[in-house]
Order: C-alpha cells, then structure tokens, then sequence
C-alpha cells in the first residue's frame, strides 16, 4: 500500500509540472497577428512577444529580459522589482466575476469584468475608459496544469513584473491586480475582449486629443517588457489598423495552440553570443 501511494504522489508531482503552451492572438491580424506565447515548464514560464521574450525562473527568483533585435539580455532578481506606490494619476478599479457564460472559442467559459477608469491630470476632467472582457475556461488542454503552476507558485510571484511597461504606479497596479485575479480563476483564458472609451469624443475626428493621449500612454507602455507591454503593443496594431479614430476602440484577443507537449528548454534559455545588459 505505501508503494502503491509513492507512486501515485509520483504521478500526481510530475503532472502537476508537466509542460503547456498557448498563444494570445489579435483578431483582424496586423503586425502583432504572431500573438503573444505562453510557455510553461517546470519552475520557468516565459512570455514571447515578437523579438522579445520574458523568462521567470521560480527556482533562481529572477526574471530574464532576451531581446533578440539587439542580441542582449538582463537579469532581474525578483525582490529587485519596484515596490507598488501610488500614483499621481486617479485610476478607479473594479475586478469581478459577472456569472456570464457563454462558448468562446469551442470552450465553455465565464466572464472575469475589469473596469478601470482614468483621469488625465494634463487635461482636466478628461477621462479615458477601459471595459476589459476576459473570457476563462477549464477545457483547453493543459488548463490544469498553468493552474497548478500559479497555485504553486503564488506566494513568490513578482506581481510587480507583471505590471512592467506600464506607463505609471496606477496602470501597473491595475495590471498586478487584474493578473492576480486571472491567475485564481479555475481555468485559462480563451478571449480578452479590451473596450477604450473616450466620453464625448463619438463622431470626432481621428486627432482628436484624447485618442492622441490614449496613443502616447499605449506608446510609452509598448517601450517596455513583459505583459503590459505585450499588451500595449497589440493594442498599437490594432488602432493603427483602424486608423486611430473615432471615441474609442475594441481589441478582440483570442487564445489558441492549448498545448502539453514537451517544450525545448532552448525556448527558456538565453541564446550563445548575447551580451547580458545591466539595469530592468
């Protein structure tokens, strides 16, 4: 019986680590239409978008910048990161499950509801508005298993990671809090659906100001590394593809490629010939 329970703990250890990927893509294509990649392996989970790629290590606590274009990278320990502060800007959050259901993708999914509004304190009672949809599900393979990842490894997440790239304390609050609320969700997410929304500026032209604000902010976070930069950057592609005008835009992301299969530690690791940078 004791060798009986070894083995099952065995199986139930090496499953709980076992390899998964997944791919956030932009609807509509564009240049962001490779996506965002989501590898997990073992104590490592890396974030690739495009050239760039973001490596947590949960044995070493660091987090690896590779940047392929300039052939360099950085290493930043975890306790490193910046401490959240509050910011000068007024950002008002509320993260929650509406209970909303619905097929995503094939998947049977729930609604997690983030709003955030924004004040821009260079225009005042200029206000910006974003409604961001995201759609989770425990069927896509290998949702157990980013599950367990989190779970295991909440307690030393670098929450602050996270929110790198954003343009101030605020949005890189919002960000922290939005990823800490995804990652207690039973399951993965298969839709993020992101409403901009601009009070009054309907029927305006496309310069108009606070599309332009909105701009800078998503142009200043896409400068940056890790999701928030991701983030912003698709979201670039898309409202450039729109033409940047009109009171507000929607960006469709959609997730894909839900994978167990082994992943190549290549995918974790720095490449030969690049020349380690210091700083985050």
């Amino acid at each position: 019986m004791k060798i009986a329970s070894f083995v099952l703990l065995t199986i139930l250890a090496v499953a709980a680590r076992a390899d998964f990927s997944y791919v956030m893509t932009p609807q509509g294509g564009g240049p962001a239409s490779a996506g965002t990649k989501y590898y997990f392996k073992g104590q490592k989970m890396a974030i690739v978008l495009g050239q760039h790629t973001t490596v947590l290590d949960f044995d070493t606590l660091t987090a690896t910048g590779i940047d392929a274009d300039s052939r360099s990278y950085n290493v930043t320990k975890f306790t490193d990161f910046p401490q959240m502060k509050n910011g000068n800007e007024d950002v008002k959050l509320e993260v929650k499950e509406t209970g909303e259901k619905k097929m995503v993708n094939g998947f049977n999914a729930t609604e997690l509801l983030m709003t955030a509004t924004m004040n821009n304190p260079q225009k005042q009672g200029m206000t910006m508005t974003a409604e961001i949809e995201m759609w989770i599900s425990p069927d896509p393979p290998g949702a157990s298993e980013a599950r367990a990842f989190y779970r295991r490894n909440s307690p030393k997440f670098p929450w602050a990671a996270l929110g790198q790239g954003a343009p101030n304390n605020s949005m890189r609050q919002a960000m922290v809090e939005m990823q800490k609320k995804l990652t207690e969700m039973d399951g993965i997410m298969v839709q993020q659906v992101i409403h901009m929304k601009l009070p009054g500026a309907a029927g305006q032209a496309g310069g108009d100001p606070r599309m332009a604000a909105a701009r800078a902010r998503l142009e200043e976070m896409a400068k940056g590394s890790g999701p928030a930069a991701a983030q912003a950057q698709q979201a670039l592609a898309r409202m450039n593809a729109m033409g940047g005008g009109g009171g507000g835009m929607d960006i469709t992301m959609n997730g894909g490629n839900y994978s167990t299969s082994s992943i190549s530690d290549s995918v974790f690791s720095v490449p030969a010939g690049f020349t380690q940078k210091t700083g985050h």
